[in-house]
């Protein structure tokens, strides 16, 4: 096959045009008289600025106006709630179980294991405003008060099930062989 050689590409020059054009920035005789006609309504700046004395201001600045009263507080149709007893323990128990749990997790999924456990715990808002540390527990501080603000009544059984979400979510990653090891794990502790 005899081709002949394609001549290399060149970018096109700009068109020359015989008449200059006007810029877009240039305004027509009917827009320079339209905005002429503002500046005829515009105050004429020959007349003099109205001079307020210093000791007027400040004196008026002086006259303290009378404090805001304080805002009464919201009334709540919450009924008045105290934090389970076992709360503390509830989340060191947690704590301990879901270390273990995060191993597998970062064994298994890497650097984004804690988006990983971020999803499992979509169901449970609270675990949204605590701080997952890089062992894989919570912050202790941080789940004590996203428990309290969520009002949760029997915190136990809410991680708890945070920890079941997250097992039944590796089983088809770790395999059923190494999800079987880690629930035994799980119940030792």
């Amino acid at each position: 096959m005899d081709e002949e050689p394609a001549e290399p590409w060149r970018p096109e020059e700009p068109a020359e045009h015989s008449e200059p054009e006007t810029a877009s920035w240039e305004a027509d005789e009917s827009v320079r008289e339209e905005l002429s006609s503002f500046a005829d309504d515009a105050p004429p700046m020959d007349e003099p600025t109205a001079a307020i004395p210093r000791d007027v201001v400040e004196a008026s600045l002086d006259d303290a106006v009378a404090p805001a009263p304080e805002p009464e507080p919201a009334e709540t149709s919450l009924p008045p709630w105290s934090p389970p007893g076992d709360l503390d323990s509830s989340i060191a128990s947690f704590n301990n179980k879901h270390k273990l749990v995060y191993r597998l997790i970062r064994s298994e999924i890497g650097a984004g294991a804690t988006n990983f456990v971020r999803s499992c715990g979509e169901e449970a808002a609270f675990f949204a405003s605590a701080e997952l540390k890089a062992d894989g527990t919570w912050e202790p501080s941080t789940l004590r008060s996203a428990l309290c603000d969520a009002r949760v009544d029997n915190p136990r059984a809410g991680l708890e099930r945070m920890l079941e979400r997250e097992v039944e979510s590796l089983r088809s990653l770790a395999g059923e062989a190494r999800i079987r090891t880690l629930v035994e794990q799980l119940r030792q502790l």
